[in-house]
């Protein structure tokens, strides 16, 4: 299996059949996304979903440690399995 057909299955898997959502930020507010590159010297996914978690007020599910250095409070997935439990 090729790395094309991995994320189609992780789409399928992930995305589609657990009905997760995709959340987007206006472009008018990507400067915000520059600024969390520039400030929290993250890549630009990682301040994008930084941008998008403030706009929206959302939680961050997530292993990335970079996310540590920013204000937005990451929860690690095990935290949300251990509280379905």
């Amino acid at each position: 299996m090729g790395k094309h057909d991995l994320l189609i299955e992780f789409i399928d898997d992930m995305i589609i059949e657990a009905g997760m959502r995709i959340v987007g930020i206006p472009s008018t507010s990507l400067a915000e996304v520059v600024t969390g590159v520039l400030r929290h010297s993250l890549d630009f996914d990682d301040a994008y979903q930084v941008a998008a978690v403030e706009r929206y007020s959302m939680r961050l599910v997530s292993f990335d440690r970079d996310f540590d250095v920013t204000p937005v409070k990451r929860i690690e997935p095990v935290d949300i399995l251990s509280r379905a439990s």
